[in-house]
This record gives C-alpha cells, structure tokens and sequence, in this order.
C-alpha cells in the first residue's frame, strides 16, 4: 500500500512512526524490553507534549535503539532543547547561535547614528548683513584699519571688506574672514605664509585681501600660522605651517614625503587630501581638526601635547621613527566603540591653544592634550594622548555641553540650558568669576555670573567671552591688550559688557579672539 503524500513534514514523521509500531508487532512478546513503557524518558513525554500542542492527531512512540537523527521541521533545534510554545509561529527560524543577534540590532543602531551626525553649514545660519569689527593691539596688521592704526580700545571698522561677511576667525596675529559670496579674506602677519597670499611688506598686511585660489567658501579657523577654510562641497583648503618647541615643523596637505614637508611652508591655499567630505574644522596654536559626515575625527599638526588624540608619547616629537608625514598628515583619529554607543556620535569640535575636544550629541564631551591647568576638566594636570570622558559637573551635577572654546590655559563651556562655565588657570580674570588676586586655577567648574542667556561663548590667550540671546556681549580676564573694549588695560574678574559706537544697537553674532586683539562680527541693521 502506498503511503499517502501530505502536505508538511511532520505528516511524514508521524507515517514513519506508525510503520515502526508495525514493524514492533511482529517481534516476539519475549523479545521485548521487560519495562518497555519505562523506556520513555522525560526528554520523551516533552517531545510529545511539544508535538500535541501543533495539533499533531497521533504522537509517535519511541522505537527500539537509537533513534536515527532527523532535522525538525523548523529547521532549528528540537523540541527538546526549546522552551515550550504554543504555536509554530514562535519556533526559531535559524539555529540559535553564541553572541549578539545581528540584523535588526545593526540596523536600528545605524539609523539613529545617521539622525545625530553634524549637519553640514548652510547660508541661513549666517548673518545677512555681517561687518567685521576689530579691536586690541595691531602692530601686525592685524586690525585691518590700515598702517597708521596699532591699537583699538573699541571695535573698530576693518577697512576694505565690500561685502557682507558671514564669519571670521582670529588666529594668534591675523585674521581670516569669508564674504557673502564664498571668498575668503586675510590679513595681518604673514611671516610664515599665514595669509595664503604674497604681501608686499613680506611679513604683515594692515589691510584685507582676496586669498586667490579658494571660491564657494562657507567656514574657517585659524590658528598662529596656519588657516584653513571649509567648502560647501566639504573640501578642505589650508595655508601656512606648524610649529613645535623646536620651531617650524613645516606642513602638507598630503601630497608630499617626509623630506618635503619638513620645515615648509604652505604660501597658497592647498586642497587638503583627505577620503571623505567635512562639516567641521577647528584650530589649535598648531594643530588642526576635523569632523567628517560619517562622524570621524581626523587631526593634523603638532602633536608633542597630545592634541592630536592618536600620538602615543614615544611618537609625540616629530612622528618619532614614524617620520613628520604620522603626524603632519590628516589622519583618522580611532574612537572607542563604547564611546559612540554610550553618549552618541561626534557632534562638534573644538580646539584649545594645545588641546581638543570632542562634543557628542548627549552632551559629553572628550577631551584630549594638555592639561597642566586642568583646562581640559581632567583632575590630574596629566597630559591625554588620546580621548577620554571629561567628568564636566557642577554641584553634583553632569553639566551637558553644546559648545566649547578653549585659550592657553583655560576652557570656557556653554551649556544646552544657557549657562557658562569656567575652568583651569585663574590668572587675570579669565575665569570671570571674581575672588581677585586668589583664585590662580580651579580643577572643577565655575559658574560665570551672567544674567542674560548665552547663546555662544568665545576665548582669547588670556581672555574669555560670551554672547548673549539679545545680541549683547560679555568679556573678561587680561586686560593689557585691549582686548575687553573697558576702554582701559585693566583686567577684568567678571565679565562686563562689550562696548563701543560700532556695536551700539546692533546685534553680535560672532566673536573671536586672537593673541593679542579679538575681531566681532555683527548683523548690521
């Protein structure tokens, strides 16, 4: 008789058991086990129990011997070896396997990294009508108000700019701007190709100038002698060199040895090479960072401090054995995986004279280089070679970050709420929290008493800022450069209010300071 084809296979597995019971009735009565039923063991009466709950009209008995190996019908372990379920439905579909699930887990993990990556910079966060504004020392050029101005105790207008400017950055003794149009602007000192651009006075420019060579500009940074500039198509251009102890190290963007790069200097803006497109760039005194779309950090430029987060100590001095190019040329800086899964993906950068930080999209933050005046937040005065948690907290309390921006020796933080604060050396004010001639440096947070709410904060070598929500502005700390608009050199222990004709009734979007003087940007009405 032929045996009837269903529909599934444990129909099959159940003809194949009821052939086995015939096959069992024509053994002899003796012949069979003396306790045949006892032979059901409790691995038994589970496979049985598992088979009635799918609806299975009759279970198969177990036969005489080992039983010969069948795969379940789900393709998975057997029944014995799972928990008990009520349906089909609920039976793996792949054997169980050590180790975490992939797939769905992966998948949840990089769209939530897609949604907190750094957007990229657009025109609308600009000002519309932007005027840059100068003040401090300018013996190098470096207010732009032309060879008879070497001083400004007020902002001051910088000539021959005829265009609205978006933003501008202060570098240790000159300045970078980007216009309305995506042309990029220098001046100032020039001795070691700073401005990216032949001066006739070799080593300085009292006025601004078109930097040939770099168009469709949308962001830059500056650091003692070196710039950079952002694209909007995510290229990077740079310019001038970088500095150690020793003196020029020299600079490349990629594109040349050891021996070339060593002690050069970059005198026209150069495209730097690197595989991916960039949202953000941050400048120390000589050491450059980047923020990549996909949330990577590179970093390039002196590395004797730590600043570049990926230079162990035995290679911190010239790339060690490894040659300039290790530390001259941008590189990825490897981030623990722990990190991004913890408090998220890189949000934003930012740079001290000699150090680095690394904002997440939680609030923390990541900080790398020089602490000998805890301006990182670190408790120790140790140097970090390369990113570690900073405990940022006040009164207790973990303080999340939105924005940094670091000078010499100390560090000025703004919180997602609004609030400033302060940390590292205490000399001439720049903590701006008062207690005159005795606070020399703080290894915790300081809260800087501003009644207004700050929406952007900004640092010099010795000197900090703030900007408030209704366009006014705050500084305080050294005073001797004129770098606080108090109309005097004294320092400042807490922060006073920027002043000046040029600022009255308009509203600063942006403030930056340099070595020895600080440039604004206001929104012009």
């Amino acid at each position: 008789m032929a045996r009837p084809k269903k529909a599934t296979k444990m129909a099959e597995t159940e003809s194949q058991a009821k052939e086995s019971q015939e096959v069992l009735k024509d053994v002899p009565e003796e012949e069979e086990p003396a306790s045949q039923e006892s032979q059901g063991s409790e691995t038994t009466k589970e496979i049985v129990d598992k088979v009635a709950n799918l609806e299975v009209e009759e279970s198969p008995k177990r036969g005489r011997g080992r039983p010969k190996k069948r795969a379940h019908p789900s393709g998975g372990d057997s029944p014995a070896k799972m928990k008990k379920s009520s349906s089909l439905s609920e039976l793996p579909d792949m054997p169980k396997k050590r180790g975490r699930p992939k797939g769905r887990r992966s998948l949840l993990e990089t769209v939530s990294r897609q949604e907190s990556f750094a957007k990229p910079f657009t025109r609308e966060q600009w000002p519309e009508n932007g005027v840059l504004l100068a003040f401090g020392m300018g013996d190098a050029g470096q207010l732009g108000c032309g060879e008879d101005i070497m001083e400004r105790k007020k902002p001051a207008l910088v000539k021959e700019l005829d265009e609205p400017i978006l933003c501008a950055a202060a570098g240790g003794m000159h300045n970078v701007c980007i216009g309305d149009s995506g042309d990029v602007y220098t001046f100032g000192c020039n001795d070691e190709g700073a401005l990216g651009r032949e001066t006739k006075e070799e080593e300085e420019a009292f006025l601004p100038a078109k930097v040939a060579g770099v168009t469709d500009a949308i962001f830059c940074c500056a650091g003692d002698s070196h710039s950079a500039v952002l694209t909007n198509d995510g290229a990077v251009w740079i310019w001038g060199t970088f500095r150690d102890a020793n003196g020029r190290m020299g600079a490349t963007a990629g594109n040349t040895d050891d021996k070339e790069m060593s002690k050069a200097i970059i005198k026209e803006p150069a495209k730097l090479e690197i595989s991916k497109k960039v949202v953000r760039i941050a400048s120390g005194a000589d050491h450059l960072i980047l923020l990549d779309t996909e949330g990577n950090v590179w970093s390039m430029g002196c590395a004797e401090s730590g600043q570049l987060g990926r230079i162990s100590s035995h290679f911190c001095t010239k790339g060690g054995r490894r040659g300039l190019g290790k530390i001259l040329k941008a590189e990825m800086i490897h981030l623990q995986k722990k990190y991004k899964r913890v408090y998220g993906e890189v949000e934003d950068i930012a740079c001290g004279q000699f150090s680095s930080f690394l904002i997440m999209s939680s609030g923390a933050v990541l900080g790398f280089g020089l602490n000998n005046c805890y301006q990182i937040g670190f408790g120790d005065r140790e140097i970090r070679f390369s990113p570690e948690v900073v405990p940022y907290k006040f009164e207790g309390n973990a303080v999340e970050v939105k924005q940094i921006s670091s000078g010499m020796h100390h560090s000025v933080l703004l919180s997602k709420e609004g609030d400033v604060f302060t940390i590292g050396c205490g000399d001439y004010g720049r903590l701006g929290v008062g207690e005159k001639e005795t606070l020399r440096e703080s290894s915790v947070l300081r809260k800087v008493a501003i009644e207004k709410k700050i929406v952007s904060v900004g640092t010099g070598s010795c000197c900090s800022y703030a900007l408030a929500e209704d366009g006014s502005a705050f500084a305080w700390g050294m005073g001797s450069n004129l770098q606080l608009t108090n109309g005097s050199e004294d320092d400042e222990w807490e922060p006073v209010q920027v002043a000046g004709k040029q600022i009255e009734g308009q509203k600063v979007v942006a403030i930056s300071g340099g070595g020895q003087h600080a440039i604004i940007v206001i929104d012009k009405k």
